[in-house]
């Protein structure tokens, strides 16, 4: 309106839009859109801006200005100002845009370049960095994978790749940080923070395309800048050395066998991206110990450690309490038994229900007292082990194995001496019996056995040969 009513008038003077027109548009600094949007043409630096040293844009600083003055009562007392100045090409007022002359005796405080200054610049061409040489370009090559990789704090990892043409998961990766040097992988993480997992996804994601030459280009886009720029170089690792090494010859390699056409850009954690969450969910699975990855270096994984033996330890009241006659009360096998081996038996049962709290242990003990009056008799063991024998029980637990029964006998009939010592347990505690009058036992039981499978058997062919006269007999009289 006021650039129309100034060309209605005729006026020579220009109105303040035409002044700002003329500073700014005309200038190049800033672009009037056609839909009346203004846009600033801001270069790579400030000296790529158009007129930037004469609408005083160059090095901008913060100017902080002190005098000393003595008041009346003889005391000191220092006054501060601050403001933004420009400071000039040469000569003149030494701060341009300063609000306020300087007074007598007031200085500026204003180093040369400040520690601000010098983080601002580095910061400013890491970005430049990320922009020119590791930002994709706007044509994809045909076949692009993007990755999204993030990293869980807990020490886990996740990767996404996706195919950017139909947004579609091609692959989805976690696993755990490994800190262990010997596992094979293991890339160079010493400890668990979040700056390992989010290098440990980006490692992985660059392993994966390693493992896939078919893949002509691809894009990396991590949501840690730190681990970003670790690992293409653009600044140094004070920490994690053999973990930022791993990734920087991996990076460099994956390049090279693509002729760069690997790309690196910045996505912004937690800020809704789709598969950027999708890799944080992945990262939080690994950090549990789930393992996603065809990698070989991942086949064994997760090595579980072999569970410790426990020994069982099962009380003496208990043991009393199952067993199902009086020689398992004793806890021995049903064979015949002396007076002093009984006695024996009933002492170490005793030693080992004494001091325990059961509750049934009174009755454990009358048991125990029982079973050895019962066997004191050898007319009442002889009984016992012929119902044992003769009346197959329940069997929980069956283990089958061979005995050759010609060895046992020639075991018996041809051992020397060695076979009449009694053996001991591990813990001191003796078998009760020689060697030789164990395989006597076992000789017996593996006789009696074969017999009564030889007398089943004669049985079996007795009946057969009458079925077959009585077929016989039958046919001959139908004849």
């Amino acid at each position: 309106m006021e650039e129309i009513r100034g060309i209605q008038r005729g006026e020579e003077t220009p109105t303040p839009t035409q002044k700002w027109d003329a500073e700014w548009i005309k200038s190049g600094v800033m672009t009037r859109g056609s839909d009346a949007k203004m846009s600033l043409n801001l270069g790579r630096s400030l000296a790529g801006i158009p007129s930037a040293e004469a609408h005083g844009l160059m090095r901008p600083k913060v100017l902080a200005t002190v005098s000393v003055a003595v008041e009346g009562t003889g005391s000191p007392r220092a006054r501060l100002r601050l403001g933004v100045g420009i400071p000039l090409v040469a000569g003149g007022v030494p701060w341009k845009g300063f609000n306020g002359d300087l007074s007598p005796g007031e200085r500026v405080l204003c180093p040369e370049k400040s520690a601000e200054e010098g983080q601002t610049q580095r910061g400013s061409s890491r970005q430049e960095l990320r922009r020119t040489q590791f930002a994709p370009p706007r044509a994809l090559p045909e076949g692009t994978r993007h990755y999204f990789m993030d990293g869980s704090g807990k020490g886990g990892w996740g990767v996404v790749s996706v195919d950017p043409s139909s947004d579609q998961v091609m692959e989805e990766l976690c696993g755990p940080v490994v800190i262990d040097s010997k596992e094979k992988p293991w890339v160079g993480a010493r400890r668990i923070t979040n700056n390992t997992s989010e290098l440990s996804a980006l490692i992985e994601a660059l392993e994966n395309l390693r493992q896939h030459p078919e893949i002509p280009a691809a894009i990396l886009s991590p949501d840690s800048e730190i681990a970003m720029d670790l690992t293409t170089g653009v600044s140094q690792a004070k920490a994690n050395k053999e973990l930022v090494n791993y990734a920087r010859r991996l990076w460099k390699k994956v390049r090279e066998d693509r002729s760069n056409r690997v790309w690196m850009r910045h996505v912004r954690g937690h800020r809704g991206v789709k598969w950027n969450e999708r890799a944080d969910k992945l990262a939080d699975k690994g950090a549990g110990g789930t393992v996603w990855s065809a990698d070989a270096r991942w086949g064994n994984w997760p090595i579980r450690p072999r569970p410790a033996l426990r020994p069982i330890h099962n009380r003496e009241t208990e043991r009393i309490l199952s067993a199902t006659d009086a020689f398992g009360v004793l806890n021995s096998i049903p064979d015949t038994l002396s007076t002093a081996e009984i006695e024996n038996l009933y002492r170490r049962a005793e030693q080992r229900l004494y001091g325990e709290s059961h509750r049934n242990v009174r009755v454990a003990s009358s048991r125990l007292r029982a079973a050895r009056n019962l066997l004191r008799s050898q007319t009442a063991q002889r009984v016992l082990r012929r119902r044992l024998w003769s009346q197959p029980r329940k069997i929980s637990t069956r283990l089958t194995c061979k005995i050759d029964a010609t060895a046992v006998s020639n075991y018996i009939r041809n051992t020397g001496p060695e076979a009449d010592v009694t053996p001991k347990h591990k813990d001191g505690r003796s078998y009760g019996k020689t060697r030789r009058n164990m395989m006597e036992s076992s000789g017996n039981v593996v006789d009696r056995r074969s017999n009564r499978r030889s007398s089943t058997s004669s049985d079996a062919d007795q009946r057969k040969a009458a079925a077959t006269q009585l077929q016989a007999r039958t046919g001959n009289r139908l004849t």
